[in-house]
């Protein structure tokens, strides 16, 4: 058996960056590949999803990315790993519903019983909501009047609870996702329309591996326990998945501690030096690259732990210097133009504020708006991203 290889902290960053695609910038024509590769872009906030994407895609717009959500369906918005809305490549959709689309509708349907409403009930109202989408996008509200008091008021009034416990149901299943938005409200539509046909069959052995495996290419060095933490799943089903890729994992340690790389992972993989200049990205809120790992030593000092990673499941946009943080961001709209407000937890040199203001015209460019840099306010004020785009 092959000896674990050693790495260090900074040779692991470096693989992470690299199977990120935060080490350098994809073209742009690769936008759907890098969505892919990542899993998926967090989005239960919209326009930080659209900056992720931004920062591993060069040249590609807040504009045309709602146009590949939109217009061109090549991703699509809806519930996978985690329970948690992502955008993820269309042509991904039957690999999510057939390695965790399973355990996410048990899970939802226990939340739904523990409300009241049975199983029975449950495959009714999916069932309903797939004929109420025959002609086209409708909102909770408009699905609720057209589809709810035959179930009842109970069944009513579930399917306008905004945790959407009933259609994570339905599109755990692959029957439906969201459609445009409409006069500001979200919107249900019909995969097979939306997509102009029906997702194809791939068997869930397939679906675990290929999942475990794009996991620990984006993530690794990673154990089991991450994998599990990524996917939200219990760690019985986590180690199933991560079993149908034994013969593809490759054992290394990052400073002693035990963990996992794909065996098509090119060691040591640290990163490339840079004649001196720091390696900067603005990641926005809920990126990729804080969730793939339970601890979050390796990037977050401790004592700055609960300044990125907040209650309720919040996360903190971050500034990534070196693959570390080195502090939150704020993106805000004055007037015709955006501000990335940065507090930095301590003060940043000249080479990596240089950084951070190339990093924010890159922000200025992706959004169709000059941008520019301002430090403050203090690091103990909550920062977000309140801009939805143009």
């Amino acid at each position: 058996m092959r000896a674990p290889r050693a790495l260090t902290a900074d040779e692991a960053l470096g693989l992470r960056l690299d199977g990120q695609g935060l080490d350098a910038r994809a073209p742009a024509r690769g936008l759907v590949d890098v969505c892919g590769a990542i899993g998926g872009a967090q989005a239960q906030v919209g326009s930080a999803a659209r900056l992720s994407l931004g920062a591993r895609v060069e040249g590609v717009t807040d504009a045309r990315i709602r146009a590949a959500v939109e217009k061109d369906r090549t991703l699509v918005k809806t519930w996978t790993v985690r329970g948690t809305l992502h955008l993820v490549p269309a042509r991904d959709l039957p690999l999510y519903v057939a390695a965790v689309g399973v355990s996410r509708r048990r899970r939802a349907g226990q939340w739904l019983a523990r409300s009241g409403m049975t199983e029975k009930t449950l495959d009714a109202l999916a069932t309903d909501i797939v004929e109420a989408l025959e002609d086209g996008a409708l909102n909770r509200k408009q699905i609720a009047e057209k589809v709810g008091d035959a179930h009842g008021a109970h069944a009513r009034r579930m399917l306008e609870n905004s945790w959407g416990g009933v259609f994570h149901c339905v599109t755990n299943l692959g029957l439906v996702c969201f459609g445009p938005s409409a006069d500001g409200q979200t919107t249900f539509v019909r995969v097979d329309q939306w997509l102009g046909r029906s997702l194809e069959a791939i068997s869930p052995e397939q679906a675990e591996a290929e999942l475990a495996r794009r996991f620990l290419i984006a993530y690794g060095p990673a154990t089991l326990q991450d994998f599990a933490y990524w996917a939200g799943e219990y760690v019985p089903d986590a180690r199933r998945m991560w079993e149908r890729i034994a013969s593809e994992l490759r054992a290394v340690t990052v400073d002693g501690r035990p963990a996992f790389v794909h065996v098509r992972t090119k060691l040591p993989g640290a990163r490339r030096a840079r004649a001196g200049t720091p390696h900067v990205r603005l990641l926005p809120n809920f990126d990729a690259f804080l969730l793939g790992h339970r601890d979050k030593g390796g990037v977050v000092e401790p004592r700055r732990y609960k300044r990125v990673f907040k209650n309720a499941g919040w996360i903190s946009p971050v500034v990534l210097v070196d693959g570390r943080v080195a502090g939150t961001w704020a993106l805000e709209r004055a007037a015709d133009r955006l501000v990335a407000r940065v507090a930095a937890f301590k003060p940043l040199d000249r080479a990596a504020r240089s950084a951070v203001e190339a990093e924010a015209e890159a922000l200025g460019a992706f959004a169709g708006l000059p941008a520019r840099v301002r430090y403050g306010p203090s690091e103990r004020k909550k920062v977000s991203v309140p801009w939805t785009g143009p």
